[in-house]
C-alpha cells in the first residue's frame, strides 16, 4: 500500500443483506482510504444519524482498508429509497448508492444498480496555450454510467460562454474532462472545483490557480476579492497561540472583517455570530505580499477550549465580496503544545507565470487537518462570495 496520503476509493460497492427474517437489513461495503474517512449515510438525500434502529460500524481489516456498514433494525415500509454512503478525508471525497425497494407482498429486497461510481483517476492538472492567454484544466475520471461533469470557480458554478468552455471525451469507462479559459486575467485566480456525478455517486477534486507575475491582465477598473487558497493553521513555538493564513486578491485593497460562530459545549450548540474586536488575546495582520496578493494573518493569543467554534473572514471593496470559514474543533482537552510540521505538497509551476496547487477535494465543505503532538485541531473551510 502507498505510504503517501490518498482520498477514499470504493474497493466494493455498497450490497444488502438481510438478517432475522427480514427484519434487520445491512448495508455493506468495502474501500481504501489514508488517513481513516470519515462516514456518512443518507436515506434520499437525508442524512442518517444512530439511534436504537440505526447503527453504524467501521473496521479496519489491514493497511488503509476499511469495512462499512449501516444496519436497519425492525424495518419499517418507510425505510424504502435511496441510500448513499459518503466516504471523506482530507484529501478528498467519494460516495456510492445502493436502492431499497419493497414489494407489495412487503418482502424486504433490493435493487442494486450495476456500474461505477465516478472515481478520479488523475487529479486536475493544468496546461498554458497561445503565451498564457488561454489556461486548460484537464482530469480523468472512471465511471459507468457517464458521469455529468461540473465546473466551479471560487464556490461559483462556471457556465459555458465563449471564454469558458468544457469538454468530455470517454474511451469506454474512462472519462477525460477538460475545461478551458481563454483571455486569462488576474480575477481567473483561485480555487476550482470540478465533480462528477451519476446515478451511483460522485466525486469531486479541486486546484488552486495563483499569479506570480505582473504580466497576467488586471482589469481596469479593478476586481472583487476571491480567496486563492484555502486557509491554514498554525501554532505558535511556545504552542500557546493558534494562527490563521488566508491568501486573498483583490483591487482595490479589501477590508477584512473576523467573526466567530462560538460552540457551547454545556448545549452542543454555536452561538450567534459576533465580530470579533482586535484586542486583547486577538490580533489580525494584512501584508501584500504580491501585487493585488494579500497574506491575511489571525492570531488567537493564549487560545482556550472555549475558543472553539467557527471562524470567518469577510473581504469586501466597492466590487463585492467574498468570504472564507475555518472550523476550529478541539478533539481532546490536553495541553498544546509544538506541533509537528509537515512539508507542503503538490506545488508546482508554469513557465514562470503561474502556480498552482493540488488541494484535497470535497464537496460544499472541504477538510484539512494540523496535528499536535498530543492533540488534534480539525480545520473545516469553505468560501461563498457575492457581487454587487
Amino acid at each position: 500500500m502507498a505510504d503517501h496520503d490518498f482520498a477514499p476509493s470504493f474497493t466494493q460497492k455498497p450490497q444488502l443483506r438481510q438478517e432475522d427474517d427480514g427484519n434487520r437489513l445491512v448495508f455493506e461495503c468495502q474501500l481504501i482510504a489514508k488517513p481513516k474517512p470519515a462516514i456518512e449515510w443518507y436515506r434520499s438525500e437525508e442524512l442518517l444519524s444512530q439511534n436504537s434502529r440505526t447503527k453504524f460500524k467501521i473496521q479496519n481489516f489491514g493497511e488503509n482498508k476499511y469495512f462499512v456498514v449501516l444496519e436497519l433494525d425492525d424495518v419499517i415500509d418507510t425505510d424504502a429509497g435511496l441510500y448513499k454512503v459518503k466516504a471523506k478525508n482530507r484529501m478528498g471525497e467519494v460516495s456510492a448508492s445502493i436502492n431499497l425497494n419493497f414489494s407489495q407482498r412487503v418482502e424486504k429486497r433490493e435493487r442494486q444498480i450495476d456500474g461505477l461510481a465516478p472515481t478520479f483517476i488523475k487529479k486536475p492538472s493544468i496546461q498554458q496555450e497561445n503565451d498564457g492567454k488561454r489556461l486548460i484544466f484537464e482530469c480523468q475520471i472512471q465511471a459507468d454510467p457517464k458521469p455529468q461533469i461540473r465546473w466551479s470557480h471560487n464556490s461559483k458554478v462556471i457556465d459555458n460562454t465563449p471564454r469558458h468552455k468544457f469538454k468530455v471525451q470517454n474511451d469506454g469507462k474512462l472519462y477525460c474532462a477538460t475545461l478551458e479559459v481563454d483571455n486569462v486575467s488576474f480575477e481567473d485566480s483561485g480555487k476550482y472545483k470540478v465533480t462528477a456525478k451519476n446515478e451511483l455517486g460522485e466525486s469531486s477534486a479541486t486546484i488552486s490557480l495563483n499569479f506570480d507575475s505582473e504580466e497576467v491582465p488586471v482589469p481596469a477598473d479593478g476586481f472583487k476579492p476571491a480567496f486563492t487558497e484555502r486557509p491554514v493553521t498554525r501554532q505558535s513555538d511556545d504552542g500557546k497561540n493558534i494562527i490563521f493564513e488566508c491568501r486573498c486578491i483583490g483591487d482595490p485593497k479589501p477590508t477584512y472583517t473576523w467573526q466567530v460562530f462560538y460552540f457551547s459545549t454545556l448545549s452542543s450548540k454555536y452561538h450567534e455570530k459576533n465580530e470579533i474586536t482586535m484586542s486583547g488575546r486577538f490580533a489580525s495582520e494584512v501584508e501584500e505580499d504580491q501585487n493585488h496578493c494579500y497574506l491575511i494573518r489571525f492570531t488567537i493569543k493564549d487560545v482556550k477550549q472555549l475558543d472553539r467554534g467557527v471562524y470567518s473572514v469577510l473581504a469586501k471593496n466597492k466590487h463585492g465580496d467574498s468570504s472564507a470559514i475555518i472550523n476550529l474543533n478541539f478533539d481532546s482537552s490536553s495541553k498544546l503544545v509544538g506541533p509537528k510540521v509537515k512539508a507542503t505538497t503538490g506545488l508546482f509551476n508554469l513557465t514562470g507565470k503561474l502556480c498552482t496547487r493540488v488541494c484535497p477535494s470535497g464537496s460544499t465543505i472541504s477538510e484539512a487537518a494540523a496535528e499536535f503532538a498530543d492533540r488534534h485541531i480539525q480545520i473545516e473551510t469553505c468560501g461563498f462570495e457575492r457581487f454587487y
